[in-house]
């Protein structure tokens, strides 16, 4: 997703399960001038925010916004796709209703896989759920071929200079929240996988670890 201030000439790159909720929810205050507020503004979630002047924006046409100072934040890829893991199977669901509108959104997949499952069956999963298929989005299909492009990038455990970018650009002071936690705790390390899910996550976080060469290592 990219979100633009036109007041400061910022744009924003964010992607999911990288601090994403963390970055709307700081931009949100520099667009509308005050923190996000659900009571106040009807809406459940910051994910359903309308955004201005994102419309005049489109992906591939970079000229457009040419003059903006234009920004995002990487992640060891490895690390986010156990991050969307995490996130899209809870494994400490109790509730009838909501162990069934799991079952309903996997229809015909196991709703709680083991890591390793997930992985065997990444593409059943990501052609039935489209959650799925946005919470694992390569990094091209939000950022483009290359990096250099950017004005600036940030590593994930760079979110405090993040947060000073927006205070130096904007003149706000902006903590970072930490707005999503995922429901498993249990850390999954490349190392531990078997050779069969060792090649699997290879070859699906390929891709973005040749775009994020010289910020993150491959673990295998």
């Amino acid at each position: 997703m990219l979100i633009l201030s036109e007041k400061h000439k910022l744009a924003v790159f964010s992607i999911p399960k990288i601090a994403s909720s963390s970055i709307r929810l700081m931009m949100y205050e520099v667009t509308f001038g005050e923190p996000f507020d659900p009571l106040k503004t009807n809406l459940k979630s910051i994910y359903y925010v309308e955004w201005p002047n994102n419309n005049k924006f489109v992906y591939g046409a970079r000229g457009e916004i040419s003059d903006y100072f234009q920004t995002t934040v990487i992640r060891d890829p490895f690390k986010r796709l156990v991050s969307a893991y995490n996130f899209l199977f809870p494994k400490n669901i109790t509730n009838p209703a909501m162990k069934a509108k799991f079952a309903e959104r996997y229809s015909g997949l196991n709703p709680v896989p083991e890591f390793e499952e997930f992985l065997e069956n990444f593409e059943a999963y990501k052609e039935t759920a489209g959650t799925v298929e946005f919470h694992v989005r390569p990094y091209k299909n939000s950022l483009g071929s290359e990096l250099d492009q950017f004005n600036q990038v940030f590593k994930l455990e760079e979110m405090a200079g993040f947060s000073e970018m927006l205070r130096q650009k904007t003149g706000l002071s902006l903590d970072v929240p930490h707005a999503v936690k995922s429901g498993n705790t249990s850390p999954i390390k490349f190392q531990d996988l078997s050779e069969k899910g060792r090649k699997k996550a290879a070859e699906i976080c390929e891709d973005d670890y040749q775009l994020c060469k010289g910020y993150y290592e491959k673990p295998w």
